[in-house]
């Protein structure tokens, strides 16, 4: 008798916390970009751009820095990324004078502490064609 009892007993406590409501759980931040464009074309009389928008999902200002670089023949401007804001817009270019051919170009980013908590990384990669 006294073993049916703590089973039922056991039991009943295992359901009750199984029905029980999750603990809220805070959302994790995370990066975001947006990109407008694609390949890059570059004529005698047009500068094609592409435009990146980064932000925090959480809204927060943050910094950025920067971690790698390919940027010989595609640049980008990063004038503001070390200024704290909630959001960040890179525009990446051809270089000047470049010969017929297709040339690429890339820029690791990392987010600065202590801006964020955990480090957030994107590498921004971009092709152009001359012809």
């Amino acid at each position: 008798m006294k073993k049916t009892f703590l089973v039922a007993a056991f039991l009943s406590i295992v359901s009750l916390n199984s029905c029980s409501p999750d603990l809220p759980t805070t959302p994790s931040t995370m990066l975001n970009h947006d990109k407008i464009g694609s390949v890059m074309y570059q004529s005698a009389t047009k500068h094609d751009t592409n435009t990146y928008i980064f932000s925090l999902s959480c809204g927060c200002g943050f910094e950025f820095g920067i971690e790698k670089y390919d940027t010989t023949n595609i640049r980008y401007d990063v004038s503001r990324i070390a200024v704290r804001s909630s959001g960040h817009t890179i525009k990446a270019y051809p270089a000047p004078s470049l010969m017929p051919g297709t040339y690429y170009g890339s820029l690791a980013l990392v987010t600065l502490k202590p801006d964020t908590q955990e480090d957030f990384r994107d590498t921004l990669r971009d092709t152009l064609i001359v012809q």
